[in-house]
């Protein structure tokens, strides 16, 4: 997942949270991004055992700990589809 800023400040290190459907797949720290810059996030997902179609959630600055001028930015959801081994997906999207 990658995280953007889009405001003229640096975004201090957070937390992006990992969820499929309602189930936590983890969390993992965020580094400090610069203004106007991105950061590249990623967590392993096990995906033993799953089949059919899941929505993964991203939710970036957990807890709404850093201080921002619109803090409904910071989702977004990507239908994904397993299939044995294989996992087939779109584009993230920011969720309503």
């Amino acid at each position: 997942m990658t995280l953007r800023i889009v405001g003229t400040g640096e975004s201090p290190a957070s937390v992006t949270r990992f969820m499929r459907n309602a189930t936590l797949i983890g969390t993992v720290q965020t580094p400090v991004i610069p203004a106007g810059g991105k950061a590249t996030v990623a967590i392993l997902w096990n995906t033993k055992g799953l089949k059919g179609t899941y929505t993964l959630w991203v939710n970036a600055d957990l807890g709404n700990a850093i201080e921002e001028l619109i803090e409904t930015n910071n989702a977004g959801k990507l239908a994904v589809t397993v299939k044995a081994d294989k996992v087939s997906n779109g584009i993230f999207r920011p969720s309503p």
